[in-house]
């Protein structure tokens, strides 16, 4: 069976949290070389923040890729001369996009994934207001589910007052579509997919439950895409706490809700009946740019 990668993004907006964590920045080494981590959260509500990170790898050599093309094309060059001007029309893997310091959103500047990790760990703070965008990442570890949110790009946002009065968190998966079911009463909903995910040598084939908050969505999967169809969704990042008000002071409420909610889809993408979910399912599991065509209705489809 011919599989295909099922990839998904994200785009954020917030405040930066959390900096002063001994886990926020960290480094080791591995038999490929040296390694660099950046974890920290975004605000993105009054009560909701989203956990981003970044992961870089230095190593003798990096393989760049010409831009502007699909052809693949490609030269490896010594790590040292990464920035030489002779190959400004090449990208490298991981490429990073941030404005930090450079006070324009328009005038950002591309670094490796290491470099990057260094420059956040020198310019960030706590506080300031940024936009985030990059790659939603769905896999498994040890039977669970794990979403990671990878940054491709981060610019500082100036003269931003955030009032966190809505969710400004959200993503955009390809799914291969399995089943729905009602959950609750009130209008609460499993969609039950399976993300596809390139490894080293093959693929590996991960089940992964999203959340629908709304009848309408619930009902158009359930009449209109048959098991194994493929299509891409979107939907708010959840993580957060529910509160109220109680003698004014706002109140933790009830249990944590964290997962992504579907709130759409888009027509263009589905393809219908594309996988045998039985075979998809046979595949080994090894382990473990946010765009909406035009709305068909209410909900992207």
């Amino acid at each position: 069976m011919n599989l295909s990668p099922t990839y998904g993004n994200f785009v954020l907006r917030g405040t930066v949290v959390g900096l002063a964590d001994k886990k926020t920045f960290t480094e080791g080494q591995t038999e490929s070389g040296e390694w660099k981590r950046a974890q920290f959260g975004v605000k993105v509500s009054e009560n909701s923040i989203i956990y981003v990170e970044l992961f870089g790898l230095k190593s003798s050599k990096v393989k760049l890729f010409k831009r502007g093309t699909n052809t693949g094309e490609s030269l490896t060059v010594e790590w040292d001369d990464l920035y030489s001007s002779k190959y400004n029309d090449y990208r490298y893997a991981n490429e990073v996009k941030t404005n930090l310091g450079r006070g324009n959103i328009n005038d950002d500047l591309s670094l490796i994934a290491w470099d990057a990790i260094e420059y956040f760990e020198q310019r960030l703070k706590d506080g300031l207001s940024v936009l985030v965008k990059g790659s939603l990442q769905l896999s498994e570890y040890k039977g669970s589910p794990q979403e990671q949110f990878a940054i491709k790009e981060l610019y500082v946002l100036e003269n931003c007052n955030f009032k966190y009065k809505h969710l400004e968190a959200f993503f955009s998966q390809e799914i291969v579509y399995v089943s729905v079911d009602s959950l609750k009463e009130n209008d609460e909903y499993r969609l039950n997919t399976r993300i596809i995910n390139r490894n080293t040598s093959d693929y590996d084939v991960v089940p992964f439950n999203f959340y629908i908050y709304n009848k309408d969505v619930y009902d158009y999967f359930k009449n209109n895409i048959s098991k194994g169809s493929t299509l891409r969704v979107h939907g708010n990042i959840l993580n957060y706490a529910p509160l109220k008000i109680i003698d004014e002071y706002r109140v933790i409420s009830g249990t944590a809700v964290k997962g992504l909610g579907v709130t759409g889809g888009n027509i263009r993408s589905i393809n219908l009946n594309r996988y045998d979910v039985d075979r998809l399912d046979s595949t080994s599991i090894n382990g473990s740019p946010f765009e909406e065509d035009t709305n068909i209705n209410d909900w992207g489809f």
